[in-house]
């Protein structure tokens, strides 16, 4: 079954002249892990945006479960996304950063599953430590902490790379990984690679790979050989 499908979507945003993303469709299966291999500033974080519902695609059409987007509500999507900065508040402790979806959303116990969540990440000893002091990987294991007392539908990652232990941790059906590494895609049932806001290839990792090396299609993009 589709759990999400990109059909055709574009963006532009109003302070630019030329579109980020013209013509970008791809789908993720139940139970899918899917890659999207994308150059460095070229649209990554404005599809986990659309898809997350905080920015508008500016035409095409975005499909979950066999509906729009507009029909969806997020807080009923069972979407967890992690941003390559992690998106925590900066001036509240790991703690409190985890536990605020659960508190917004009134919750039960937010501060023992907090606890019990930040212990499965190892972040005891920097539990009460602001987010703005903590190392780069404690930052992520705040953000994927957060996301560990959840059930998902979906788990986006978007520019980051987590190991296969700590994603067991979390409980997810199918996740959606973009990347400017192709080596991070590695194990991804299928990818797509994304140059000049379209959607040019959907296959494997390893004719993905060959796929990018071949065509030299990013022009930043640097490859596990290089």
């Amino acid at each position: 079954m589709c759990l999400l499908r990109f059909d055709g979507v574009s963006k532009k945003y109003p302070y630019e002249k030329s579109f980020l993303l013209e013509d970008v469709s791809f789908r993720v299966e139940e139970g899918e892990n899917v890659g999207i291999a994308c150059d460095v500033q070229c649209g990554k974080t404005t599809i986990v945006k659309m898809l997350a519902g905080l920015t508008k695609p500016t035409g095409g059409e975005i499909i979950f479960r066999g509906s729009g987007l507009k029909e969806t509500p997020t807080k009923d999507m069972g979407l967890g996304v992690v941003f390559d900065d992690c998106a925590l508040m900066p001036g509240k402790t790991a703690l409190k950063n985890i536990e605020f979806p659960m508190k917004v959303r009134k919750l039960p116990d937010y501060r023992e599953k907090a606890l019990e969540a930040a212990k499965k990440f190892g972040l005891e000893t920097v539990l009460y430590t602001k987010a703005k002091k903590l190392s780069a990987q404690d930052r992520l294991s705040v953000a994927l902490a957060r996301l560990s007392v959840r059930k998902l539908s979906l788990l986006a990652l978007d520019g980051v790379s987590v190991g296969a232990e700590r994603l067991a941790l979390l409980d997810f059906s199918a996740s959606l990984r973009l990347s400017s590494d192709i080596a991070s895609l590695d194990g991804c049932d299928r990818v797509y690679v994304i140059a000049r806001g379209k959607t040019v290839f959907e296959g494997g990792f390893a004719s993905a790979k060959e796929y990018i090396e071949q065509t030299r299609c990013f022009d930043k993009f640097e490859t596990a050989d290089e």
